[in-house]
């Protein structure tokens, strides 16, 4: 079961809901590959029908776009017995998003001061 985590900022008052963690039908590598774009879900699939049961851990995890500023979360795949993760896109702009592992070193999109703060919100499946 994952959790929804709440982020907002101290200074402005701005609020982001993100889903982080994984659900029950995540235990399906080719149902995680619906979640990448077209390249990689050809590349994740290809890989899922390699062997019977795949190694792989998959989670959403907290993300921040670079290009559009976007805070929100990605889906983060990996495939334990080839070493080889994949990071989904910006919901927003489908680009390159780096994940959030402090929000220390993250501004606000909206005041882009460095107030940000998670507590949970709720859990979803």
């Amino acid at each position: 079961m994952g959790q929804i985590v709440k982020i907002t900022c101290a200074s402005c008052k701005s609020e982001w809901k993100c889903k982080t963690g994984c659900g029950i039908l995540h235990g399906d590598l080719e149902r995680v590959a619906q979640l990448y774009l077209p390249e990689q879900c050809r590349k994740i699939t290809d890989y899922a029908k390699q062997t019977e049961y795949p190694l792989f851990s998959f989670e959403y995890g907290l993300s921040w776009c670079p290009y559009c500023n976007h805070i929100g979360s990605v889906p983060v795949l990996r495939l334990e017995d080839e070493n080889i993760s994949y990071l989904g896109a910006c919901e927003h702009c489908m680009k390159e998003v780096s994940l959030i592992d402090s929000l220390e070193n993250v501004e606000c999109p909206v005041c882009h001061q460095r107030k940000l703060t998670q507590e949970i919100d709720g859990m979803w499946d």
